[in-house]
């Protein structure tokens, strides 16, 4: 619409310029007239490259809502599998370590500790961490957390308040990020719990470091 009302503008005025004061049989009126189209033309020229980018935006823009969105359905069917996972017909929360298996000795990894909640709960639970053996470090978003002594092991806490990769759905489904590293190969147990006012989860599980 922009591009047909431009050269219509542009023909216009200097059809109107010509009747008005101008002679066609002038060079330099002709000359003029010629400008005008040709500076109408390209205008057109720049206004199609404008409307052509902006549709690409938009189709980006769309592109990436769907993702969007289309994560967000994920997260909320992956929610509903693991409530229905949990059968035990308790206040539980069900709770996740990925990945699992060997690790390997000296080298960071990203723990993702999954929790997932039957109903909404605000504030998000804090994580308690026991351990058997220390761990080499232990970092959520590159700060150190240091354990405490506890029953013959060591205790670490987790909390939300200080966390920035921490993600949380609808005050159910929740994904704490965790750096570990061990210095030395070995079986290294431990024990995760999440408890909130009406809920509570433990679970127990190994790291095999080699």
């Amino acid at each position: 619409m922009w591009r047909i009302i431009n050269v219509i503008t542009a023909i216009s005025i200097a059809v109107l310029g010509a009747l008005l004061g101008g002679q066609f049989d002038n060079r330099v009126h002709i000359l003029g007239l010629v400008a005008i189209i040709a500076y109408a033309i390209t205008m057109d020229f720049l206004i199609k490259d404008l409307e052509k980018s902006n549709d690409s935006l938009d189709s980006k823009d769309a592109q990436l809502n769907k993702v969007q969105q289309e994560l967000t359905d994920t997260n909320l069917k992956l929610s509903q599998i693991l409530v229905q996972s949990n059968l035990s017909g308790e206040n539980r929360m069900y709770l996740a370590v990925s990945p699992t298996g060997l690790i390997s000795c000296s080298n960071p990894v990203n723990l993702q500790i999954i929790m997932n909640a039957p109903f909404s709960i605000h504030p998000a639970p804090d994580l308690r961490l026991v351990t058997k053996k220390r761990w080499g470090s232990l970092k959520v978003d590159g700060r150190s957390i240091y354990p405490q002594q506890y029953a013959g092991g060591y205790e670490y806490t987790l909390l939300i308040t200080y966390s920035t990769s921490f993600q949380n759905n609808s005050n159910k489904f929740f994904v704490y990020t965790v750096e570990v590293e061990f210095q030395t190969p070995g079986v290294y147990e431990f024990s995760i719990e999440a408890r909130s006012t009406d809920f509570t989860s433990v679970i127990s599980n190994a790291f095999d470091v080699a």
